[in-house]
């Protein structure tokens, strides 16, 4: 686990994670636990889906799997 507390989203080491993804590392991203955060998360959402909903919503996509599998971090108005 690597905790990245008060950094600001374009100073996250995503590109590294990105590379140990492509390595089969599982390397996942999150809000920290035990605040509450404007999103609402949505798990095994397929691709075709993920598009049609990041098209009308302000809304984060991240593939999961080859096979299609996405995440989906939607913003709320309120945590």
């Amino acid at each position: 686990m690597i905790w990245h507390r008060d950094v600001a989203l374009g100073a996250l080491p995503l590109a590294w994670a990105r590379a140990e993804n492509a390595h089969q590392a599982d390397v996942y991203i999150r809000p920290a636990r035990g605040a509450r955060w404007p999103v609402a998360f949505v798990d095994d959402v397929d691709t075709d889906r993920a598009h049609h909903v990041a098209a009308a919503h302000a809304v984060l996509v991240v593939q999961t799997s080859r096979q299609g599998g996405c995440h989906l971090w939607l913003a709320c108005q309120h945590p």
